[in-house]
């Protein structure tokens, strides 16, 4: 196909998508249609098969706790989460 066909045949698919007409039912449905193959799709995905993915082979959890506790624990948190009392101090109580 040379050039000049490429863009006949490219106009030719524009003047058609143009005088199509866009309704309220066929948006609808092309939405219908778009919702239903991803609800497919993760169906799919979610009741495949047994061999793949998953969060390793369970372990046991006497190996994670095993041991004495520590007498420190470190967390984060975001600052914004503490209340502050007017004059900007922190408000949180610490016990010794």
């Amino acid at each position: 196909m040379s050039e000049r066909d490429d863009r006949a045949f490219t106009d030719r698919m524009l003047q058609d998508a143009m005088s199509k007409r866009l309704s309220r039912r066929s948006v609808l449905r092309g939405a219908g249609v778009g919702v239903a193959g991803v609800s497919l799709a993760s169906l799919l995905a979610a009741c495949g098969g047994g061999d793949g993915g998953g969060g390793g082979d369970g372990g046991n959890p006497a190996d994670v706790f095993s041991g004495q506790p520590g007498d420190k624990v470190n967390f984060a948190n975001w600052p914004l989460y503490i209340d502050q009392s007017k004059d900007r101090t922190a408000t949180c109580t610490t016990r010794p």
